[in-house]
């Protein structure tokens, strides 16, 4: 079907097929790659239209290809955590929530709208305002600012210096959510989006201030996973509260530190922080439920402890 409809044309071309179940299969660009499929036909058609409005006929091939070895090989396509969160809770616990349901239904709605630029920030649910220096800041209601949204063109990357920034944009947008005393900020581009946070002690696994992100690739994001868009980026998620502060998480955070610092030892910080969880919440089996952590990764832990 694909050679037929290529006609031996040099022109990159891709055939998607559906049926009334909500499947669907790709064929090309590459006329001897194998047909991509089944995936939900939400997610070829977001993959098909992220690659339609690429540039160039080479840019959109390559997009496509891009997105066929992430489908193909990854575990969660359209995910790209750095550090910020752990991917067994994104995994594992927060599909078990009990706002995850109403949350993948919402994501996958705004999805199929393929928004991009403010109407994204609109479809998430945040009012916007523009600030010096190319940036938006979003609020919600009332409520103090949410955070620091950098909206990039199309020659435009994350990681890269351009005639609008000075540094790289994911730099200068956490440079503006600092002078404006909030704690996220937020950079997209065409269809993929990420969420930094400001201070220095928020990530599971830091890498530095421009390296530790959660972000998604809306194209490639399939309608299973989608409620990760509403909880960690809508304004509709719980407020700044993702990121307090308390005694405890100031603990483990110290403790982490001084783990990577080469001033504690594995087993003496595995007990320290296991016996400051069942304090905290009430023995290991209520632990795991209040936290939505494998029961497995506390038994871990235990383990670890009893070295100490």
């Amino acid at each position: 079907m694909h050679a037929a409809r290529l006609r031996a044309r040099a022109v990159p071309l891709c055939v998607a097929l559906y049926d009334a179940v909500g499947r669907a299969w790709i064929l090309g660009p590459v006329a001897t790659a194998p047909v991509l499929g089944p995936i939900p036909a939400g997610q070829a058609a977001r993959l098909l239209q992220a690659a339609l409005v690429e540039p160039s006929g080479t840019a959109a091939r390559a997009r496509v290809l891009q997105a066929r070895d992430a489908i193909e090989t990854a575990d969660i396509p359209g995910f790209d955590s750095q550090g910020l969160f752990a991917i067994r809770e994104l995994t594992w616990g927060v599909p078990r929530r009990s706002d995850w349901t109403a949350a993948c239904e919402r994501a996958r709605a705004l999805m199929a709208t393929t928004p991009r630029g403010t109407d994204l920030v609109r479809g998430l649910g945040f009012e916007s305002h523009t600030v010096a220096g190319n940036a938006l800041l979003l609020t919600v209601g009332d409520e103090t600012p949410r955070a620091v949204a950098i909206l990039l063109r199309d020659d435009e990357s994350f990681d890269a210096e351009s005639t609008r920034f000075a540094k790289s944009p994911i730099y200068h947008g956490l440079e503006i959510a600092r002078r404006n005393n909030v704690r996220v900020a937020r950079c997209r581009s065409r269809a993929s989006a990420r969420v930094y946070p400001t201070s220095p002690d928020v990530g599971v696994g830091r890498r530095g201030a421009t390296q530790t992100y959660f972000g998604l690739d809306l194209a490639l994001l399939d309608d299973e996973h989608a409620g990760h868009l509403e909880l960690a980026f809508s304004g509709r998620a719980p407020p700044d509260d993702t990121f307090r502060r308390t005694p405890l998480t100031d603990l483990l955070s110290e403790r982490l530190h001084a783990l990577h610092d080469g001033r504690a030892e594995l087993p003496a910080v595995a007990y320290l922080v296991l016996s400051a969880i069942e304090t905290s919440f009430g023995g290991r089996k209520k632990s795991a439920a209040t936290l939505f952590v494998d029961p497995r990764v506390l038994g871990n832990l235990g383990r670890l402890s009893s070295q100490f």
